[in-house]
């Protein structure tokens, strides 16, 4: 639940295609399947937070 938040604060009202579809950065895994895992949040949360720093991904 925290990672919608935080990726209705990046992506606003897209978050639900955000969510599902592949992103290059995040290996070609969606971030719904990224967050599964311990490993995947880690990483979900570390480019959710440079998406907000700023970061071109």
């Amino acid at each position: 639940m925290r990672q919608h938040y935080r990726g209705r604060r990046v992506f606003s009202e897209q978050t639900v295609d955000r969510f599902t579809a592949p992103h290059p950065a995040l290996g070609g895994l969606s971030p719904l399947e990224l967050q599964r895992t311990r490993y995947g949040e880690r990483k979900l949360t570390a480019f959710s937070q440079n998406m907000l720093d700023g970061a071109f991904l």
